[in-house]
């Protein structure tokens, strides 16, 4: 999802008259923290499942953590009004993931619909299961907040299907809004062109 916002906004962008080149003049700080959380959002998943299963239960914990880096990467740049809607979905994805012992439900029609594989199934708090080495689980009666799980979908023909949160909505708002706001000069309204006032007699 946030990704289909990057283009999208890059291609609106394009239309509107802006140019790629602005993007590197935004006012906004510690853009490396986002690649950081993002990266750390799929890389410890793929590595662990492949390499490292051992680690499996220690990564909902840098789930989670991933989220507050978003945090404080949006704190510290509140004020450009695209990083509120970023930061808001932010903070409902951290919400439903914290409560879900750092997961995030998905909902399995959803997952049908958009034609994916299925997920691990979720386990009641306590049972005895291996840990599933991925950042998302089956979205059941045991799941909580699943409101705010994955629900929406993009199915095909779309070449890429996806299902995304609100959250993830919200964020890909505020990343849509980000490029707007780099690539697109404002022009100030009701400005005037400057005159020379004859000599009065």
């Amino acid at each position: 999802m946030l990704m289909e916002s990057v283009v999208l906004g890059l291609i609106v962008g394009w239309l509107r008259g802006g140019r790629l080149s602005r993007l590197a003049e935004l006012p906004w700080r510690w853009p490396a923290l986002f690649v950081l959380a993002l990266l750390l959002q799929r890389l410890p998943f793929r590595l662990t499942a492949r390499y490292w299963p051992s680690l499996a239960p220690y990564l909902p914990g840098v789930y989670m953590a991933t989220y507050l880096v978003l945090l404080v990467a949006v704190a510290v740049n509140y004020r450009l009004p695209a990083f509120w809607w970023f930061g808001a979905g932010a903070v409902l994805n951290f919400l439903v993931i914290a409560v879900n012992g750092g997961h995030m439900p998905v909902s399995p029609a959803a997952v049908q619909r958009a034609g994916l594989p299925p997920l691990p199934v979720s386990v009641p708090p306590g049972a005895m299961a291996a840990p599933p080495v991925s950042p998302h689980i089956a979205m059941g009666a045991q799941t909580r907040l699943n409101f705010l799980g994955d629900l929406f979908f993009i199915p095909p023909p779309y070449p890429n299907p996806r299902i995304f949160s609100f959250g993830d909505f919200l964020m890909a708002i505020g990343i849509f809004w980000l490029i707007q706001a780099g690539m697109v000069v404002r022009r100030e309204h009701g400005a005037r062109p400057s005159t020379v006032a004859a000599p009065g007699r």
